[in-house]
C-alpha cells in the first residue's frame, strides 16, 4: 500500500534564518483572520505586538498569540534577538469546516458551516547595517 502520509513544503519554500509558528484548526474564518495579518506584515514583531494589543477584534488575539510564539521560538530556539525580529511571511489558509444542522419549518434543516484556519507567522532578524571601518576622513 502507499504511503499516504502528506509532507510539510514549508521548508523549501523559507530560508535558514526563518523561524515559524503555527496555529491549527482555529475556529475564527480566514477572512477574519487576513485582515489582522495585513497589520503585521514586515513590520518589526515589537511594533505588530502592541498594535495587535489595541485592536479590538476577535481574530487580534488568536494572531497576537501566534506572534508571540513564533517570537519566542526565535529567542528560545535559534538565540536571536527580540529587538531585532521582522514579520517576514504571515500566511493563513482554510482548514475544513465543521457542519451544523438548524431546524427550520416542515421538519427541515439548514446547513450551517463554520470555517477553521490555519494561521503561519515567519520571524526573522532584519540584516543589521554593516558598518564601513574608516579612519574618519574622507577618501580623496
Amino acid at each position: 500500500m502507499a504511503n499516504t502520509k502528506k509532507t510539510s513544503s514549508t521548508a523549501r519554500q523559507t530560508g535558514p534564518q526563518d523561524v515559524k509558528a503555527v496555529a491549527r484548526y482555529q475556529r475564527i474564518t480566514p477572512q477574519k483572520i487576513e485582515r489582522m495579518l495585513d497589520v503585521v506584515r514586515n513590520k518589526p514583531a515589537t511594533l505588530a505586538l502592541a498594535q495587535l494589543n489595541v485592536l479590538p477584534h476577535s481574530a487580534a488575539v488568536i494572531v497576537k498569540n501566534v506572534l508571540k510564539s513564533a517570537m519566542a521560538n526565535a529567542t528560545h530556539n535559534h538565540h536571536m534577538k527580540l529587538d531585532h525580529l521582522v514579520v517576514s511571511r504571515a500566511t493563513v489558509g482554510p482548514a475544513g469546516m465543521m457542519k451544523r444542522m438548524r431546524a427550520v419549518s416542515r421538519g427541515r434543516g439548514h446547513l450551517i458551516l463554520k470555517k477553521l484556519s490555519h494561521i503561519s507567522i515567519f520571524v526573522r532578524e532584519k540584516a543589521r547595517p554593516v558598518a564601513l571601518a574608516s579612519s574618519g576622513k574622507d577618501a580623496q
